[in-house]
């Protein structure tokens, strides 16, 4: 009886103990690379570059000089820019997977669009160079088709670097709305369109 008794407690302590043996490998990845780097930066900001003890230093020089500001401003810029590009090719995509696509061949689909990735980010980024250079794909088929008589300065610009986030993150935010939307049951946009819903207003509630 007690050994019954034991092995019945063990069972509810080893239940609760699971979640935690899978999340903790997650959990120390996260603190290794990302908390951990982020406390040593924070500190060598609060830090003088003689090695001397804490300082604000290094944020007056930041708020004060506008060579710092106008980098800032520019990457809220590229940010904005890339998340908004990124979702509008995203969603419709996501959608179309979602809802067009026999899930038969959903796999295959979501596996052709992710099969870029599977290669080095430096591969990737360099193919971009090679097609946005001036003698690339693109300012070949401009100056053919007669539309410029030069070539177009693309590569090592704002344009080029918001291509190359674009392309990374639009597949990732693919993922994502393609999970959300396959969760989304059929039903409520029938009910929806029962009470006199259009597709829009559907979509915005």
């Amino acid at each position: 009886m007690n050994s019954a008794t034991n092995s019945g407690r063990a069972l509810p302590r080893a239940g609760r103990a699971l979640p935690w043996a899978l999340v903790t490998p997650a959990l120390g990845w996260t603190l290794l690379f990302f908390v951990l780097p982020f406390l040593a930066m924070a500190f060598s900001s609060l830090t003088a570059h003689d090695g001397g003890g804490f300082t604000l230093s290094n944020y007056s020089q930041f708020f004060n000089n506008p060579a710092y500001w106008q980098a800032m401003v520019n990457s809220l810029q590229v940010t904005a820019i890339v998340t908004v590009v990124s979702v509008l090719l995203a969603y419709p995509f996501a959608w179309i997977l979602a809802e067009q696509v026999p899930e038969r061949w959903q796999r295959l689909a979501l596996m052709l669009a992710v099969l870029p990735f599977w290669t080095s980010y430096v591969v990737r980024s360099y193919s971009w160079l090679l097609v946005l250079a001036q003698n690339g794909v693109i300012n070949r088929a401009l100056t053919g088709s007669g539309l410029f008589s030069e070539p177009l300065q693309i590569a090592n610009t704002r344009l080029a670097t918001i291509i190359g986030f674009v392309h990374f993150f639009v597949m990732l935010l693919t993922l994502t709305i393609f999970a959300n939307l396959k969760q989304l049951s059929p039903s409520y946009r029938k009910a929806a369109a029962d009470l006199g819903a259009g597709p829009v207003r559907t979509f915005l509630h």
